[in-house]
């Protein structure tokens, strides 16, 4: 199917999850807000060939009221993109630095205890209002790296403190702060989340 906003808008009206079903949206593109946008959270965009992105863009906000409203167990709504004016574009940046790829076991018990046994609705985004998100050569986009390389540690089998989705988010987002530093302007991400156990 085509990339654009209507198909989005049409894949999130048929969602129909169960009581106990998981829901995870995770975007990492472009994204802007306008400059008398009151809302803290930016838009997607949804840019397809030809496309016009002032007219095929979606709020993120009004994506995470859609997928709660749904009544899935768990929502987990992640946008890994600009929120800095529309039209302003940070440029790529060249970084040398090497991750080393993650070998450690996953525990099934901490799996289960982060998915299963969690409940509630998390919204994550990669940068704050005015701010770039950054992507890197070589190892993509700081806010998608951090996030995944943190869920990796905190299913980890030699990890010993409770799994957390607040500990996962926060570590992601401080950790792509980090790798931003030296970049034209840091970027510092936002988060809601209302979890609890079942």
């Amino acid at each position: 199917r085509a990339y654009n906003k209507r198909n989005l808008a049409d894949a999130i009206t048929n969602l129909r999850p169960a009581a106990n079903d998981i829901v995870f949206f995770c975007f990492n593109g472009h994204g802007f807000r306008w400059d008398d946008q009151k809302d803290m959270y930016p838009n997607i965009c949804m840019i397809a060939p030809n496309a016009d992105p002032c007219k095929n863009h979606v709020a993120t906000t009004d994506i995470y009221n859609a997928i709660k409203n749904k009544g899935a167990r768990l929502s987990v709504i992640i946008t890994d993109c600009c929120n800095s004016k529309y039209g302003a574009r940070g440029p790529r940046q060249r970084n040398n630095t090497l991750f080393s790829r993650s070998h450690s076991k996953v525990s099934k018990n901490r799996m289960g205890e982060l998915f299963l046994d969690t409940k509630g609705v998390i919204l994550a985004t990669a940068a704050k209002p005015g701010e770039y998100a950054w992507s890197f050569e070589g190892t993509g986009s700081a806010f998608t790296h951090s996030f995944i390389s943190q869920l990796r540690k905190e299913v980890g089998m030699y990890r010993t403190e409770n799994p957390s989705w607040q500990h996962i988010i926060d570590k992601a987002i401080e950790s792509a702060r980090q790798m931003t530093t030296s970049c034209e302007n840091t970027q510092h991400g936002m988060r809601y989340m209302s979890i609890s156990k079942q």
